[in-house]
Parts: C-alpha cells; structure tokens; sequence
C-alpha cells in the first residue's frame, strides 16, 4: 500500500502588495482575544500601529494590509517573546471559538475534510490578499500548500508559527489526542533557543529549509472528528458558501462569470469569447476586469471544473468518461491529465481514496 504523507506547507513570498488592499478584520480580533490573555491592551498597539481602534466595532470591517502588518508588529514587538506565533496558535481555536470557521470545521466529519474546508474557506478568517491556499495529492504525498505574502520577515515568521502551531493544535482538539506530526519544516533560520517549539510540536523540527511544512502520516486523514454532527454540517457548508459569495460581491467581474461557468450553458460553449459576449464585453475587456480583480478566466473556469469534477467523483458513480463529457473535454485522457495537474491524482485514484 503506497503510503501518503500530509504536507502543510507555508511559503513566504516577498512582493510588493498594494497598501490600500484590504482584508477581513476577524484574524486580528483573534489576535486581540490573545493579547487580552498575556496582559496587553489592543486599544494601546492599534494607537502605535497608527490605526483607529473604532474599525473594530464593525464586525464586517476590513484593513489595509498595511495597517494589518502594522498591528502584528506593534504586538509582536510589545510582547518581547520569541515565542508569540506558537503561543497565540497554540490556543487558537479558543481564541477563534464562536467564529463561523472553527465550527465549520468542528462539524466536518474527518481530518482531511477539515483540511479541504480550510483550504476553501479560510478567506473568511484573512481575506483573499494574502494567503493562496491549495491542497493537492500524488501517489506519494498529500499537500497543503499556503503562499503567505509579506514584506515583514518578523510577521511573516510569526504569522507561519502560529499557522503551524495552530493546526497542529486543532488536530489535537478535534481528535482529543495527543497525536503528533511526522516533522516540521521552517524557512527561517533556527532561533538559539528551539525549547518552545521543541514543547509545541513534540516531534522533529528542522529550521533553514525550503518550505514551511507541517507533516503527518496519512492515517491521520481518515480520523473522525469526534464531535462532528452530520446534520449540521451540511446546514453549515451551504451557509459558507453564502457568506463566501457574500464576501465577494466587490469582485462583481468574478461572481459574474462564476455564476455563467456553474450555470446552464453547455459545456462547449463556455469560452472566454462566448462569456464575453453574454456579459457584452470584448474578451480583451473581461480579462482585464478580472486581472483587476486578481483572477483570470482560465484560472476560474478550472477552479469550476475541478470543483465540479470532484463533486461527480464524491458524489455520484457516474463513469470517468461520462464526467469527461459533461465538463466539456473531448477526450477522456484529456480530462484525466487535467484533473491530476488539479490534485495530483488521476480521476480513478481520487475517487479510490475519497472512498477509503
């Protein structure tokens, strides 16, 4: 039996972001719950930071990115611990308790649905700006892969430690275990003092690599979150995926075409020239509609047809050549090559494995 590992990997990506891009306030409320606990006043870092405090009593309010990174320094260098990312993660889902997120994935039925939601749906904890989230498999290994975006090597490390320290957490919680991961992977170089995370994870850890990386066995995937309630669950994800759209009811350009790429159309017809003409717009236009939005027509007609792939492939025991068809590929092996750039897996593989 080919053994699968399960990779979250973090990457910091150093460019240059827009300063006026905004993202959801709600990870810095959690920050604020974690700062209460270790005796620090929010008030005071949002006045360092340069931020009005008053954005918070919005619980729909957004920040720039720029005031975001501002408020995790103020608290980072507040606190004088080398250890605040891994201390804030350690308790993070206490810290989020109540968020619509965490009892999203309190309800999922196993581990790797927990992991597939927060791929999904973890722009309603950060907004979309920051982090590119993307899980996908092989005959070898489950990867979990996390671009997080910044110019500030201290919050990029923090932020990765709480990440990190943070699932390794929740796994726990959700399984009410203390099962540990395989290994961690850090970018950043070894700190003098690895005691605090030596505590945290409990398993071998490794600084100065290429990707941050939080592994697990396998086996770990198929575990019951023992608390998970199935009715609610299914009221829960559909409710997400409102908010979700919700969220993105700026992105007008994207919802748009999302909503002709999910509709009736037939497959065949769902070109960049044949949306184009539904919305009224020159191909040349709605792609430049979409660029300002961060997205591209072939990045979202792929993320349709993936999602739609995986839902026939979960779901239904409709043949991978019938699937082929509705998707809109002419050929079957066309299809399959698609679907394993998507997740690494051909569509058989999946379908074995979603069914284990």
């Amino acid at each position: 039996m080919v053994k699968f590992i399960y990779i979250i990997c973090i990457r910091i990506g150093v460019i240059q972001l827009h300063s006026n891009e905004r993202n959801s306030n709600h990870i810095i409320l959690i920050l604020f719950n974690y700062l209460l606990d270790i005796k620090i006043d929010p008030k005071q870092i949002c006045k360092e930071a340069g931020v009005d405090y008053s954005l918070f009593q919005d619980k729909n309010g957004e920040l720039t990115i720029q005031q975001e990174e501002e408020i995790w320094h103020h608290a980072i260098e507040k606190s004088g611990s080398e250890s605040f990312g891994l201390n804030l993660g350690r308790n993070f889902h206490g810290y989020a308790q109540g968020h619509f997120l965490t009892t999203l994935l309190s309800n999922s039925p196993n581990i790797d649905v927990v992991f597939k939601n927060i791929e999904s749906f973890h722009d309603l904890l950060h907004g979309n700006k920051k982090l590119d989230i993307n899980f996908s498999s092989n005959d070898d290994t489950s990867t979990f892969k996390i671009n997080y975006y910044t110019n500030n090597s201290i919050v990029g490390r923090h932020f990765v430690e709480a990440f990190l320290s943070g699932i390794n957490a929740l796994v726990k919680h959700l399984l009410q275990s203390n099962l540990t991961p395989e290994r961690i992977n850090f970018i950043h170089s070894r700190p003098d003092d690895i005691s605090p995370h030596q505590e945290t994870f409990n398993t071998p850890i490794y600084f100065h690599q290429p990707a941050n990386e939080l592994i697990y066995s396998n086996n770990v995937l198929s575990k019951t979150v023992l608390m998970s309630d199935k009715e609610l669950f299914s009221i829960l994800k559909k409710h997400t995926r409102t908010l979700i759209n919700n969220r993105n009811i700026n992105n007008a350009w994207t919802v748009k075409v999302l909503e002709l790429l999910e509709g009736p159309i037939i497959q065949e017809e769902k070109s960049l020239v044949k949306i184009s003409k539904i919305l009224a717009v020159s191909p040349r236009k709605l792609q430049g509609k979409l660029r300002s939005e961060g997205q591209t027509f072939s990045k979202l007609k792929d993320k349709v047809r993936k999602d739609m792939a995986i839902d026939y492939l979960e779901n239904t025991k409709k043949d991978i050549s019938l699937i082929a068809g509705i998707l809109g590929f002419s050929e079957q092996s066309s299809f399959s090559k698609s679907f394993k750039q998507w997740t690494g897996l051909s569509p058989n593989q999946y379908r074995n494995k979603s069914n284990l």
